[in-house]
């Protein structure tokens, strides 16, 4: 059995993971079996200096987190080689970054699972979302979710740390105009990124057992 030691590493692991996807306002899961260390580290930093976090995850561990917060349709997912991109702010970041580099990739580096608002988003809501772009009372609680948390964050340090190798290793200053972009930004805006960052049909379904088939 694992010792005392090991046990409270892998807690404090699972309260971290928690802890991030509780305050995600939207979170991505790859694949990234195929990518090379010069294309990590260019995705790092490209998602860093768009103040979104990014890790590899162990499956057993992440998957306590997810059930905790109430996301356990993200378990399929939890499989293989797996690493896991959250916003708490822009939702769009996470998923438009990682969507760029899964096209570039191909097979290398896959979408697995994603979620917005504390949703599990599905095939049909994803094509739905491409399709026809989020409905507007979605950019308007996503609206709020974000002024909100924007707020919050500026006082953790973590954040901060954040801002300042954004602003001072890339020359992002993305606090300068935030909230006034932020309350700006129309809903024709967001469903016009959301089909462009949605419609290169980057996603993996994952079947961990036989469907049931309908009874007739």
């Amino acid at each position: 059995m694992p010792n005392a030691k090991v046990l409270s590493e892998k807690q404090a692991i699972v309260e971290e993971l928690t802890r991030r996807l509780s305050s995600a306002s939207a979170g991505v899961f790859v694949d990234y079996r195929g990518i090379t260390v010069a294309e990590d580290t260019q995705l790092r930093r490209e998602l860093a200096q768009n103040a979104v976090q990014y890790s590899v995850v162990k499956n057993a561990l992440t998957k306590f987190a997810v059930d905790k917060v109430g996301l356990e349709g993200l378990d399929p997912a939890l499989n293989g080689t797996t690493s896991m991109a959250t916003s708490e702010g822009d939702p769009i970041a996470p998923i438009r970054i990682i969507s760029e580099y899964s096209k570039k990739m191909g097979d290398r580096f896959n979408i697995k699972a994603a979620f917005m608002d504390g949703k599990v988003l599905g095939a049909q809501e994803i094509e739905e979302i491409a399709a026809n772009g989020p409905k507007s009372e979605d950019i308007e609680k996503n609206r709020e979710f974000m002024l909100k948390s924007w707020k919050n964050s500026l006082e953790q340090n973590a954040s901060w740390m954040n801002y300042l190798n954004s602003k001072y290793g890339s020359g992002l200053d993305y606090l300068a105009d935030y909230e006034e972009v932020l309350k700006t930004l129309t809903d024709a805006d967001v469903q016009a990124m959301a089909k462009k960052v949605l419609s290169d049909g980057n996603l993996v379904k994952v079947i961990m057992r036989p469907a049931k088939e309908e009874a007739k």
